[in-house]
């Protein structure tokens, strides 16, 4: 398998979200985007599905080996890929944000609000957001805010132990709130302060899309596409009601199609 194969396979199957985010961009920027996008997915897993902390730091190790060892040195599908399509975009200082937001989220016992949370995601998602913005050739303004709202997104579907510590995409004052436990979270059901709790991290999602949509200055191109299919997956599991079933909706790929065309690159 070709690194950049391993990459789409990690971030951009066909028929789902990520694959319809990068469908219209160029074929060289596509690739670009897509080796950006698959490291975050390999850093985010190292705190999210390991279920032992020496073996996350390990893993973490080796990650920030890979990202300043010398080219010639990678060895990494992600890493080779990012060699190949994306050649400096990452400059040390965000290599570092990278590391050391994955490292904060190995080591701290609970997010402690969603100030933290915001500012890890910025650190993780923000960056590589950045890097993607300086491939399309995007202006910046928004583009922190709708890779903190698709981040949120994707924290939706981590209420099932979410990696190391507990429930690292639910913060300590959201679960207080509601009166539920990382125990409770992770036996899922509609227990008490469960349906509230997700209830309250759609609000958040909400809440975040709109400030992206206000800040964001492009209604077109990667991070519009970014910021509209987002808005699609909201609104769809708002109205299957996954408040109460815990259940992320699916979007049929023909209404991704739509949205992510509605929002394709202006062409020169």
């Amino acid at each position: 398998m070709d690194a950049i194969d391993y990459c789409a396979d990690k971030v951009a199957t066909q028929g789902t979200p990520g694959y319809y985010v990068v469908l219209f961009q160029p074929p060289s920027v596509r690739a670009a985007l897509i080796a950006l996008r698959a490291l975050e997915r390999e850093l985010s897993d190292v705190a999210e599905l390991c279920t032992d902390q020496a073996v996350a730091q390990r893993k973490l190790s080796y990650w920030q080996q890979e990202l300043h060892s010398n080219n010639s040195l990678v060895s990494h599908p992600v890493t080779r890929a990012l060699q190949q399509f994306a050649n400096g975009v990452l400059d040390d200082d965000a290599r570092s944000r990278l590391i050391a937001a994955t490292a904060q989220r190995i080591g701290r016992a609970q997010i402690r609000d969603d100030s933290e949370l915001d500012q890890l995601s910025t650190a993780s998602a923000g960056t590589i957001a950045h890097a993607c913005a300086q491939i399309t050739g995007e202006a910046r303004a928004g583009v922190t805010e709708t890779a903190i709202a698709a981040e949120r997104l994707r924290l939706l579907s981590m209420p099932q132990r979410a990696g190391l510590p507990a429930h690292s995409g639910i913060a300590l004052s959201t679960l207080t709130a509601c009166a539920v436990t990382p125990q409770q979270v992770d036996r899922g059901g509609i227990a008490a302060g469960l349906v509230p709790l997700r209830q309250s991290l759609l609000e958040h999602l909400g809440a975040a899309t709109q400030q992206a949509d206000q800040l964001l200055e492009q209604r077109r191109g990667y991070s519009a596409t970014c910021l509209r299919i987002t808005r699609l997956l909201l609104a769809a599991n708002r109205r299957n009601d996954y408040a109460h079933s815990g259940e992320l909706a699916r979007v049929a790929p023909l209404s991704l199609l739509w949205h992510a065309w509605r929002a394709r690159p202006y062409q020169p």
